[in-house]
């Protein structure tokens, strides 16, 4: 990953505050337009829970069924039992139903009602529980929302106008350029402040994933897998996006609060919208760490834009940072031939 292009678009005002702060700004996830970052997976886990607790209520049911049939009869329970045990669907024969089915035949004789009606009160009881902790969910969630912070970048080969009308804001705009290993090292250069305020960082690429509404169990497993792509699991929630926003083709800088599990969940960092990450030392140059800014693809050259970011540049001693001009257009000024002169005369 590490000689892989990676790209930010910004507007004008935002290039002219990363190269004055000598840093790069990564807002927390509750300010992202996007309100299911960070919930992809847990909603994979209670989605799997859900439909879990949707067939334990139908063989609830089932059993309920039975005891009203049997009208406290015991006998009459077995039969019932052995009954809807014989027309167990194929998917249900290794079920949590089918368990409870072949047990009544086990149990004291006189203990088959009783037994029947706990397994009911509890299938109920940890049904109507289930809400409870999607509410809990919920909860941790908004704050690992809220105590996460991710800088975005978009991963390719060139630039992409599709990235420049959605996040540079139009031609007053630009875009920088460097390499993917230079946001690990900036993690790196910024370790010691990192754990002095009891964060940690890691760069991941997010992975665009189809069906994630309604996950299938293939899919909850690879979701649930996701959780150890990196040092925390917050990596793998904060990296797990629906295939609509694949055009994105991110690289995320991820800063994450370490917490101790056996702890009360809370943001520890409450106040700050996000962090910034510095670059560098104040002696060092940002051309170092930036390797070209490029002007919206509809400008040329001699565009007061390009005159505009140069000015810029000189003013913060970046002089030899490349501004590249790269104008769409077919047949212009720059298909010409210089005229020799020549004359047959």
């Amino acid at each position: 990953m590490s000689n892989l292009y990676i790209w930010r678009y910004m507007s004008l005002a935002k290039y002219v505050d990363l190269l004055r702060s000598r840093s790069i700004f990564c807002p927390k996830a509750s300010l992202f337009q996007d309100k299911t970052e960070g919930k992809w997976i847990a909603h994979a886990i209670l989605w799997r829970e859900k439909q879990r607790w949707q067939r334990i209520r139908g063989y609830a049911d089932r059993l309920r069924g039975v005891l009203d049939q049997a009208k406290g009869n015991q006998d009459a329970i077995l039969v019932g039992a052995e009954n809807v045990y014989t027309q167990l669907a194929p998917e249900d024969e290794r079920s949590v139903l089918a368990d409870v089915l072949k047990q009544v035949s086990l149990v004291y004789p006189h203990k088959r009602k009783e037994y029947l009606e706990h397994t009911v009160e509890s299938w109920f009881k940890h049904h109507d529980s289930y809400n409870s902790s999607v509410a809990k969910w919920q909860s941790e969630l908004a704050i690992d929302r809220e105590s996460t912070y991710i800088s975005c970048w978009n991963r390719a080969a060139s630039m992409s106008l599709a990235m420049w009308n959605l996040y540079g804001g139009g031609m007053e705009s630009v875009a920088i350029r460097l390499e993917c290993g230079k946001l690990e090292a900036l993690i790196e250069e910024n370790l010691d402040w990192l754990t002095k305020n009891d964060l940690d960082g890691q760069v991941v690429e997010v992975e665009y994933v189809d069906g994630l509404n309604n996950p299938r169990e293939e899919l909850q497993k690879d979701l649930i897998g996701r959780l150890g792509v990196g040092k925390d699991v917050r990596i793998g929630a904060f990296s797990i996006k629906p295939a609509l926003y694949e055009y994105e083709r991110e690289i995320r800088l991820i800063i994450y609060p370490k917490i101790d599990i056996r702890s009360p969940s809370a943001d520890p960092h409450p106040e700050p919208d996000g962090i910034s990450l510095k670059i560098g030392n104040e002696d060092g140059n940002l051309s170092d760490f930036i390797d070209a800014v490029y002007v919206h693809p509809l400008l040329s050259s001699d565009s007061m834009m390009v005159r505009v970011v140069k000015a810029i540049n000189q003013q913060f001693g970046l002089s030899d940072l490349p501004i590249v001009t790269d104008r769409i257009e077919a047949i212009g000024p720059n298909m010409a031939l210089e005229p020799t002169g020549y004359s047959s005369g």
